[in-house]
């Protein structure tokens, strides 16, 4: 087993050890984690004042933003971000907390893994690869700014949540600009080292984008009946299994770029609401997917959503009428053409809100539903609150609403800054060290890089179909236009026990990319 006595791994290790799983109390607390670390270096014992945390406001969990600065006096500076949080697993995983050597010795004796995975090239435990290893590298980057004066300033940014709904990305804009304003910063390029999958030893795979993203969530207003009465009315359910059925990795709905393709939409979380058991149909089902683009055509996305909405509930009612013939023909009752017309409505959020302003003071009915409610979760409350204005018209028929819930990624692409000034002196360095640059334009992982930088086109009319947008959702689209970059470790088995990340990677490939990266910048006129 080859022994490594490094200091990044060495840091790596402190930060496995250090819990911060999503959305709990360890996630805050590992900001003092990240603060002693920053503490550590002379530079910020003898400047104080240029690192620190800042509070996102009316956050549940009162998390903050951790930032750093390696201050030269120029304007030109690069950003090297990334997130501190991890996705939970499991209220019972057995290897959070451990170290490293702990980690692997665990799953060597518990989980079914090829013997080469355990041969020293790999590094183990919770978070290791997304993206605590990424942080190391970015402290360690940070630490070397401080001594080196790499003729560029350099911002350390650690931010929380990023693996549910991306608050500490989009309150880190305002930070952003706070400091930028305080030190008169110029923001030239955004690092992030979020991991890649590669499928060859000495390929490296350097994105500059990311994936867009949006959620939509489908609410579905059947007819309820009495179950022994089926016939009597049209399940929410049934109309929804043939929506989800048009939807689920439905390639048509997925965007082609550059011969890459999005990984097609998929269902998150599909249940019916009901308050207590009973034998009636439910009224409302609930459907919600993840939705991946690469081009700015929102609008007409809704549009191709809506249709397949529209087909979708053509379709139950077709089954349904088929199925009552075959009822009645099974017990030889007349059934010829026995069929029950549905009128129905297919309408985006905002459609529905404008028929409730025209009967009802919209402002007045959110301020007391939030009120009553304000203790759910984003999508809890959305399609609550969707419900809720659907009962207002108590309409006499079935009927889907679409809506979008939180987070929105915007799509981002730097690959013209990359081409001009970047991929030239990064392919000659990984070729002087046997290795290949693979270009990748867009990181399909969903990250904040999204939140950087503009998308060409303003997809705010897009985010009106989601009722909290704005209110407890918030996101500033205009304040930033950073130039991304996302250079990271392979990294294999995110978000699982087995998750690990390649340790050469770590010491030395995206150290010295890093490096590099910031002596080009330096140069860049």
């Amino acid at each position: 087993m080859k022994k490594y006595d490094h200091d990044i791994i060495e840091l790596l290790d402190r930060l496995i050890t250090n819990r911060s799983d999503s959305s709990t109390k360890y996630e805050k607390a590992f900001e003092a984690v990240i603060l002693e670390e920053i503490g550590k270096i002379d530079y910020f014992k003898e400047n104080p004042s240029l690192f620190g945390t800042y509070e996102i406001e009316e956050d549940s969990l009162g998390r903050s933003v951790v930032w750093a600065l390696a201050n030269h006096k120029m304007k030109k500076t690069v950003i090297l971000f990334g997130h501190h949080d991890v996705v939970n697993l499991s209220p019972t995983c057995e290897i959070d907390g451990l170290d490293s050597e702990s980690a692997k010795q665990y799953l060597k004796e518990n989980m079914r893994l090829n013997d080469d995975v355990f041969d020293g090239e790999w590094l183990f435990g919770r978070g290791c690869c997304d993206m605590k290893a990424g942080l190391a590298i970015n402290l360690d980057q940070l630490k070397k700014a401080t001594e080196k004066n790499p003729n560029v300033n350099v911002l350390f940014l650690s931010v929380p949540d990023e693996e549910t709904e991306s608050i500490g990305m989009r309150k880190a804009i305002n930070l952003l600009k706070k400091l930028s304003e305080a030190f008169e910063l110029d923001y030239v390029l955004a690092v992030l080292p979020e991991p890649h999958q590669r499928k060859e030893l000495n390929q490296f795979v350097v994105s500059t984008g990311s994936v867009g993203k949006m959620m939509p969530v489908i609410v579905t207003r059947g007819m309820p009946t009495h179950s022994g009465s089926a016939y009597c009315g049209l399940n929410s359910i049934s109309i929804t299994i043939e929506i989800v059925k048009a939807i689920e990795l439905n390639t048509e709905m997925g965007d082609m770029l550059n011969k890459r393709m999005t990984p097609p939409p998929t269902f998150l979380k599909m249940f019916s609401i009901k308050e207590s058991y009973d034998v009636t149909t439910p009224e409302f089902t609930v459907a919600y997917f993840n939705w991946l683009f690469l081009k700015d055509n929102l609008e007409r996305k809704l549009e191709q959503l809506r249709e397949l909405c529209k087909w979708s509930m053509e379709d139950a009612i077709n089954q349904f009428n088929y199925s009552y013939n075959e009822y009645l023909r099974k017990q030889s009752l007349p059934s010829y053409c026995e069929c029950m017309n549905f009128d129905f409505e297919i309408l985006l959020y905002q459609e529905l809100a404008q028929k409730i302003e025209e009967k009802f003071e919209m402002d007045s009915l959110y301020h007391d539903f939030k009120e009553a409610y304000s203790h759910l979760a984003n999508d809890e409350f959305s399609i609550k609150w969707i419900t809720y204005l659907i009962d207002l018209l108590k309409p006499d028929h079935p009927m889907v609403v679409i809506g979008l819930l939180p987070p929105f990624y915007p799509v981002v692409d730097s690959s013209a800054f990359f081409e001009a000034h970047l991929s030239g002196p990064i392919q000659h360095h990984l070729k002087t060290n046997g290795m290949e640059m693979k270009h990748d334009p867009y990181f399909m992982g969903i990250s904040d890089m999204s939140y950087m930088k503009k998308m060409h086109h303003d997809p705010s009319g897009v985010l009106l179909q989601m009722p909290e947008y704005q209110k407890r959702y918030r996101i500033d689209l205009d304040n930033l236009d950073i130039e991304v970059l996302h250079v990271g470790p392979w990294g294999e088995d995110l978000h699982q026990k087995t998750e690990r990340v390649f340790i050469k990677d770590v010491i030395e490939t995206v150290p010295d990319l890093y490096e590099l990266i910031l002596e080009t910048v330096s140069q860049i006129e």
